[in-house]
Formats: C-alpha cells, sequence, structure tokens
C-alpha cells in the first residue's frame, strides 16, 4: 500500500509553482518564481553528478545540456542544464558550510569538489581515485574530510549521522 501511495505520488504532476518574497538590498521586496524539483528528479540529477559529472571537467556544461533533454514528466526540470548545476553545486555548499576550515584556507570550487566526491563515495563505500594537478587541494580534502567524520565526536550535528573514518 505504502509502495502504491509513493509511486503515484512521483507521477503526480506539480499542481503550480509558487511564489516567495525575496528581499533587495534596496528594502524593497520583490516576487520570484520557484520552481519545483521532485525528490526523484533531485536524487537522478545529484547521482549523475557523482557518477559522471565530476569526471568530465572541461565537457560538463555539454554533458550538461545533453542529458537535461532527457528530462520529461515525471522528472520536472525547470531550468534545463542551468538547474543541473545549481543543484550539483548547492549540494556541494551544503556540504562544505558544515566544515569549519582555517583561517587559511580558500574555499576554491576544486576543494569543493573533491570534499563531496569523498564523502559520498565513504558514505556509500565506492573507491575513489583522486587524480588533479598539483595543488588541487587532493590531499587537504582528505585531511578535512578525516577531521570532519568522526561520527558522534564531530563537532558538526551533520556529520555525527555520517560514517567515521
Amino acid at each position: 500500500m505504502a509502495d502504491e501511495i509513493k509511486k503515484e505520488e512521483v507521477m503526480e504532476e506539480p499542481k503550480e509553482d509558487y511564489l516567495y518574497e525575496d528581499e533587495d538590498d534596496d528594502d524593497d521586496f520583490e516576487i520570484q518564481e520557484i520552481k519545483f524539483i521532485n525528490d526523484f528528479t533531485w536524487a537522478l540529477i545529484l547521482a549523475l553528478g557523482v557518477c559522471y559529472h565530476a569526471c568530465l571537467d572541461k565537457k560538463r556544461e555539454d554533458f550538461r545540456k545533453t542529458i537535461s533533454r532527457s528530462f520529461k514528466y515525471p522528472l520536472n526540470l525547470h531550468g534545463g542544464h542551468e538547474t543541473i548545476y545549481k543543484e550539483i553545486d548547492s549540494c556541494q555548499d551544503i556540504f562544505l558550510d558544515e566544515i569549519r576550515l582555517g583561517p587559511n584556507i580558500a574555499r576554491n570550487k576544486a576543494l569543493k569538489e573533491n570534499i563531496f566526491m569523498m564523502i559520498i563515495c565513504i558514505e556509500l563505500r565506492i573507491p575513489l581515485f583522486l587524480v588533479g594537478k598539483p595543488g588541487s587541494s587532493k590531499s587537504l580534502a582528505k585531511t578535512i574530510v578525516a577531521e570532519a567524520m568522526q561520527g558522534d565526536s564531530s563537532s558538526s550535528k551533520f556529520f555525527k549521522e555520517l560514517k567515521q573514518v
């Protein structure tokens, strides 16, 4: 019975988009439209991000453009390839926001991607070969992830729920 309800929820098209107020610098309020992405679509985007997007380097935008054309109902992808990038990037930000970085550590794209991939692969027990140019934050990311993923000893509530390294 529960499986039938979940299938119906996934197959059901969103009834309408919703609006929210966003405060500008001028203290004026602007109504912006938010497009709904269901959990199934979101999970698929992140899976594609881990499996393919991370290893493409210079062809990432082409990949996102190509794959976004395959998202059809019930996989509602409003915004196309830009939405794929935004969702992957925002998930990486969530992981990085939960980590305390030292004052001399730059929060750059390479570090963010390396930390994201390491945490996902550790949690899912997927082997990961991290390859990159010298200075692309590989060793730093490994050290940061090892310090953050301390299970119940972790300083972050988020990382207390994840495996201990």
